[in-house]
């Protein structure tokens, strides 16, 4: 799709927000339910895999853009992180199994 072209006929918009309005808030791809507790673990565990690179764990996370992923940890998770920890070491304590994190 030509972004370009989108925004000759949208004043103010240029190529680079209309792509970024659609893959942000457009696309009927998008979920705008609540997180679900596995997508929330799923997060959890990638975060730890790769930092920050949020396009990246948005990839394994289905129907939640990148920007949305990055909001949904600065806001949400970020502040839960020791508490998911205790539970998951509990869960393979549990399980016999040694530390993963």
């Amino acid at each position: 799709m030509m972004w370009q072209n989108i925004s000759d006929v949208m004043p103010g918009r240029n190529g680079k927000s209309c792509r970024e309005r659609w893959f942000n808030h457009l696309d009927p791809k998008i979920k705008r339910c609540d997180w679900s507790q596995e997508e929330q673990w799923v997060l959890f565990i990638l975060r730890n895999t790769y930092a920050e690179k949020w396009s990246v764990i948005s990839m394994k996370l289905l129907g939640r853009t990148d920007n949305a992923v990055k909001n949904y940890w600065n806001s949400k998770l970020n502040k839960r992180i020791s508490i998911m920890q205790r539970a998951l070491m509990q869960h393979f304590e549990r399980k016999g199994k040694s530390k993963i994190l």
